[in-house]
């Protein structure tokens, strides 16, 4: 396998530069849902934190990160694209949008 490595290393890459909007986002998200009214009442009725975590915020919070998940595999498409067009990422075995523009790039010349 030629391209396992190469793609190996492009998807860590883009998952160490991507990561941290992510944890950005999933942290501001998380502290808004602390201040709801469901929180609050949670913690009077005795519930512990955990189970506040588990039964409240979790399941108000896995739609939002789907959504942002999903948002962010673009990025990482056109990421990869990039790499492999400026020939950092992906070789010409395998199959992809930057090793096609790289490679008709140049074949234009």
């Amino acid at each position: 396998m030629v391209g396992a490595a190469d793609l190996f290393a492009v998807t860590i890459i883009l998952s160490l530069q991507g990561w941290c909007g992510m944890a950005r986002v999933v942290r501001g998200k998380l502290l808004e849902l602390r201040e709801e009214g469901l929180v609050m009442a949670a913690q009077l009725s005795g519930a512990s934190d955990w189970r506040i975590i588990v039964r409240h915020l979790l399941p108000a919070f896995m739609s939002y990160l789907i959504v942002q998940m999903t948002l962010a595999i673009p990025a990482m498409i056109l990421g990869e694209t990039a790499l492999s067009f400026l020939g950092l990422g992906l070789r010409p075995p395998v199959v992809s949008w930057g090793v096609f523009c790289r490679r008709r790039r140049t074949c234009a010349r």
